[in-house]
């Protein structure tokens, strides 16, 4: 036989009618093709074989999308895989391969017979399925699985109380220094330094109670804390500092008139009225108390008219420095410190020690007095390190460490340094 050419159909194979249903051809030779034989079609008076109907697996298995139908059939008897045994037809009707013809073709495939584990391979014949999922596992979801937990609900571990770290305290160590300066030089110099505070305090406050965006109430509570600053500014003391005291206080009942009728212009649900209206006044509360730095400088402007000895700046001076050494203890890394420093309390407690000690010297210093000097720094360092506890609550986030976390532990301090020019005067 030459090379290329197409031998002959066997002589003893019947000629097959045109569109009859054959097999594929089938090598016999380099080059060489031949058929093989194939049944006879009946003749035309007798009536064609009736089609044998679906199987439920077959009506099942075609009543799924095509990404989802397994791609192996249901598993074989034993024995399946071999010849058919006798009487078992190899193939259907009309030529087409019959289930035993299917099932024996399915076991002679690399990766297509079942396993234990399920059905192996997916549409693509890989180790995954369409899907990714692992060799062995069914395509689609079994009834009465569980769906998976959603990554949302997991609830958070640990402790929720994350106290500002060392940046934090560097910027409220800073924004001290700030102040300071600012009271060396002026009231005026003071009142924008103080209201930059109060901004910087709301803000963090409303991020602190779960509450952003609040762009309306960060700008009651700013509104709120300029008018006070106005009324400490405007009204004289009465000899006692309480004139100024209650104008503050008659201040505030009118601004919470504000956020009050703010919130209740919303659409929002009764069940959001009462935490909203919560946030929004103590935010203006707080606020307000950080502008107590000012009617502290004029108190200490007062008594230094009347030849107290020290200068009008001395008591800012003691109070923010003794919150920033405060601060930088507490907030001082473990990791560089001997092992009973360590613990967070004691941190703290020597961090107030510290600044106790400052207040003591600069107490001496500028003239008011080492005692004097170690109970203001002392209160104002237990002001400061309240605040900085307040702002570790509740899992806070990087923008409430330094908004929160940087404001509060000076705003908390004002009203004590206030009380103690009073005191001092």
């Amino acid at each position: 036989m030459n090379h290329g050419s197409v031998g002959p159909v066997a002589a003893a194979a019947p000629t097959a009618a045109p569109g009859a249903w054959g097999t594929p051809p089938e090598s016999v030779g380099h080059g060489t093709h031949a058929r093989r034989p194939v049944a006879a079609p009946p003749p035309p008076s007798a009536p064609p074989a009736p089609m044998a109907a679906p199987s439920t697996d077959e009506t099942m298995m075609l009543a799924l999308p095509l990404a989802q139908r397994p791609a192996a059939d249901p598993p074989a008897e034993p024995g399946a895989g071999a010849n058919p045994g006798p009487g078992v037809p190899a193939s259907g009707p009309g030529g087409r391969p019959g289930r035993a013809g299917r099932r024996a073709a399915h076991a002679g495939q690399p990766g297509g017979g079942h396993t234990a584990g399920g059905v192996a391979g997916g549409a693509t014949g890989g180790a995954a399925g369409s899907d990714g999922a692992p060799s062995g596992a069914h395509p689609w979801p079994a009834a009465g699985d569980a769906a998976a937990p959603s990554p949302a609900g997991a609830t958070r571990t640990g402790s929720p109380i994350v106290p500002p770290g060392t940046r934090p305290a560097l910027l409220t160590a800073a924004f001290a220094v700030l102040l300071l300066l600012a009271a060396l030089l002026g009231m005026w110099t003071l009142v924008p330094v103080v209201m930059l505070l109060q901004v910087l305090t709301a803000a963090g406050w409303f991020r602190l109670n779960g509450m952003w965006p609040a762009r309306q109430g960060i700008a009651l509570a700013a509104l709120s804390a300029l008018v006070a600053d106005v009324a400490l500014l405007v009204v004289g003391p009465d000899g006692s500092g309480m004139g100024r005291a209650g104008a503050l206080a008659g201040v505030l009942g009118a601004v919470w008139l504000l956020p009050l009728a703010q919130q209740m212009a919303r659409r929002g649900g009764r069940e959001e009225l009462i935490p909203a209206v919560t946030v929004t006044a103590s935010a203006t509360v707080v606020s307000v108390m950080a502008g107590t730095f000012l009617p502290a400088l004029r108190a200490a402007q007062d008594a230094a008219e009347g030849a107290v000895g020290w200068p009008a700046s001395a008591p800012i001076v003691l109070g923010v420095s003794a919150v920033a050494v405060a601060v930088l203890a507490a907030a001082a890394p473990a990791a560089r410190l001997p092992g009973p420093l360590r613990n967070p309390g004691l941190r703290a407690g020597a961090g107030l020690a510290l600044a106790a000690g400052v207040g003591a010297v600069l107490g001496g210093a500028l003239g008011v007095g080492a005692l004097a000097g170690l109970v203001l720094a002392a209160v104002a360092g237990v002001l400061g390190l309240a605040g900085r506890r307040v702002a570790s609550y509740d899992f806070p986030s990087a923008f409430v460490h330094h908004t929160a976390g940087v404001a509060l532990p000076l705003a908390l301090a004002a009203p004590g340094v206030w009380l103690a020019a009073v005191i001092l005067a």
